[in-house]
């Protein structure tokens, strides 16, 4: 890239990106619950750094844990609820963080089906809560621990867990994820789809990420804070997804590449067919955000001036 195209970039970029501390247009927030043991802290520990040092270090938690990712305009709020035997039936609990939750992710281990019974109750119990509450929420059911060699399929988890609870709670929506921690892009994706979900129902149809793909001609958006935690937005889910899983690879080296040309600005990589355009500014100290367009169809200089324009819409979101 040219030193005046990228001294360019980091002008508007400066101007637009310091505008966005504290202003969050979307929150969505994020309950996970399920029988202990099931993985359900090792995934908030996996959003909140994608470290699986981290990860496979972890033990059962008996408190309410959170995490928070920001994200341009947009904030995502995790809780984790503890899921030992004897918090089943602590209502004020489960009333307190429900009542507020915009999805549920449901954690199964899948390679214990000895659980499965448990997990079946603890799911009764807690859509009982919900119907009572008067609310629908979309039920997100991850599969996890699918890197074990005795893990069982999401079918047999269905049947075992959902399938008897289906006659008395018909309108509820429920999805199936297969997950690994040890597999980063499949927690990834199910929170995408969370995302993908929350913006349809809601009608948020002038979503910043889709702008910026349709103004671009990219095939893929994506926008990642500081730990490497993404969002992604594309045409083709496919490509969504190979996407995520090429950003999560080149993290390291995007990680290097900003520190030493683009500490607050633009850069290019290019890896095989990819190009990549990234954008990044350090809205604080302890908030960065970088945005990754991948094989689009516009100038460097065009890109810029895309992005200050969406950024200064009042009714762009996210």
């Amino acid at each position: 890239m040219k030193d005046d195209e990228r001294d360019y970039c980091d002008f508007y970029m400066q101007t637009c990106l310091e505008t966005l501390t504290n202003k969050y247009r979307i929150t969505l927030r994020i309950v996970l619950y399920g029988p202990s043991g099931a993985g359900k802290t090792s995934i908030l520990k996996l959003i909140k750094t994608l470290n699986l040092k981290d990860v496979l270090s972890t033990v059962p938690s008996v408190t309410v844990e959170k995490e928070i990712k920001k994200l341009l305009l947009m904030k995502l709020i995790f809780f984790a609820l503890p899921g030992q035997k004897r918090y089943l039936f602590n209502r004020e609990m489960l009333v307190k963080y429900l009542s507020n939750a915009d999805a549920l992710f449901y954690v199964v281990d899948s390679a214990n089906p000895a659980s499965f019974r448990f997990a079946r109750i603890m799911l009764h119990h807690t859509l009982s809560i919900l119907a009572t509450l008067g609310k629908q929420i979309p039920i997100f059911i991850l599969a996890n621990k699918q890197d074990l060699p005795n893990a069982l399929p999401i079918a047999v988890i269905r049947d075992s867990i959902w399938s008897p609870l289906m006659k008395e709670f018909p309108d509820i929506k429920v999805y199936f994820f297969a997950v690994s921690v040890l597999n980063p892009t499949t927690v990834v994706r199910v929170i995408n789809e969370c995302l993908r979900l929350y913006l349809q129902l809601n009608r948020e149809n002038n979503v910043f990420p889709l702008r910026l793909l349709e103004l671009t001609n990219a095939e893929s958006i994506v926008i990642f804070d500081q730990d490497g935690f993404p969002i992604f937005f594309s045409d083709s889910e496919n490509d969504a997804y190979s996407t995520i899983g090429l950003v999560l690879e080149l993290f390291n080296l995007i990680q290097k590449e900003i520190k030493q040309n683009i500490a607050n600005g633009f850069g290019i990589i290019r890896v095989g067919n990819y190009t990549l355009a990234f954008v990044r500014r350090q809205i604080d100290k302890d908030y960065s955000v970088t945005i990754a367009i991948k094989n689009f169809h516009v100038s460097v200089n065009e890109i810029s001036s895309i992005l200050t324009d969406l950024l200064q819409q009042p009714s762009c979101t996210l």
